[in-house]
């Protein structure tokens, strides 16, 4: 996740009902729409990674984003994509420089660690993610020397750097 370089955090909430049947397809449905209205308004979102949680409080099921790009999305226009959606309300911040992706997005994994984070935890946030940690745009992930990497490439190199010194903020996580 380090590796690619994302500029802005993007949360979009209420995705999906607390009590969907089926939050995931719900959820991935509404977070496609609000990038198809961002299209349709000559907005681009540029590369996405995303995370579906629940909150821990309110079981509000909504969306984590990553967002590199040209430029921020104009929040008005975030706000008004996910309203057409179907979702709730936006925010995008930047992230500061020495803050890691995964310190904003995909924090229901990290954060729950140190909260005696449970089996049911991470089976319930798979299946809110369609069985998968998340999910990535084409030209999301990048090297260290800036090149695109697909996400199969971009996992191999992951392993590859655990097993070297330049394993820096790679993290696994095992269930």
């Amino acid at each position: 996740m380090h590796w690619a370089g994302v500029r802005r955090s993007v949360t979009i909430t209420e995705v999906a009902a607390r009590d969907d049947d089926d939050a995931w397809q719900t959820a991935r449905r509404t977070v496609n729409r609000v990038r198809e209205y961002l299209h349709r308004q000559s907005v681009d979102p540029g590369a996405w990674g995303y995370f579906i949680e629940e909150g821990s409080k309110t079981g509000m099921v909504h969306a984590h984003v990553g967002q590199h790009g040209p430029k921020p999305i104009p929040k008005d226009q975030l706000q008004e994509a996910a309203h057409r959606a179907g979702a709730g309300w936006t925010r995008v911040e930047a992230i500061r420089q020495g803050k890691g992706f995964a310190q904003y997005v995909g924090k229901g994994f990290a954060s729950y660690v140190g909260k005696g984070f449970t089996t049911d935890d991470g089976q319930r946030n798979l299946a809110l993610n369609g069985g998968r940690l998340g999910h990535f745009s084409r030209g999301f992930f990048r090297s260290p020397k800036g090149e695109t990497l697909g996400v199969r490439e971009a996992e191999r190199r992951a392993a590859e750097a655990l097993q070297t010194e330049e394993s820096g903020p790679w993290v696994i996580i095992r269930l």
